[in-house]
């Protein structure tokens, strides 16, 4: 069987073996952001079939959680950086809703009345004070 690129094609009996290179240079490419379809796409595998060596090989899945746990780490402290920092108020409030149990609530109360504001320039402006308790009496 071939592949497009006129390579023959890799069928289940086919192992693949990776080496200590290999492992290394797997869990550097996932440090670097790569996903395991990427990783399995630069190897020429299938994401099944790196999963299963995943699964296979300790050295390998150790290293690419320990990556992960690294990742995770470094988002999780710049976005607790941004959320305390105050000049991120969208961060501050993902923060809280994630952490804190926030929600988004709209009071949806059908009886409010619209309110029209109009200012008459021509008047001068009051503060309520004395004068009203006068006029109350």
């Amino acid at each position: 069987m071939q592949r497009n690129d006129g390579q023959p094609k890799k069928t289940r009996s086919d192992k693949i073996e990776f080496t200590q290179k290999d492992i290394r240079q797997a869990i550097n490419l996932y440090a670097y952001g790569l996903s395991y379809q990427e990783i399995a796409n630069i190897y020429d595998i299938s994401i099944s079939t790196f999963e299963a060596r995943v699964r296979e090989i300790p050295e390998l899945a150790q290293g690419l959680l320990k990556e992960k746990s690294i990742k995770d780490a470094k988002v999780v402290h710049s976005a607790y950086e941004q959320a305390v920092s105050g000049k991120c108020p969208t961060m501050t409030i993902f923060w809280l809703k994630c952490r804190r149990g926030w929600k988004d609530t709209t009071d949806s109360n059908e009886n409010v009345k619209e309110i029209k504001v109009v200012f008459d320039r021509s008047k001068k402006a009051e503060l309520p004070g004395k004068d009203d308790d006068k006029k109350n009496e």
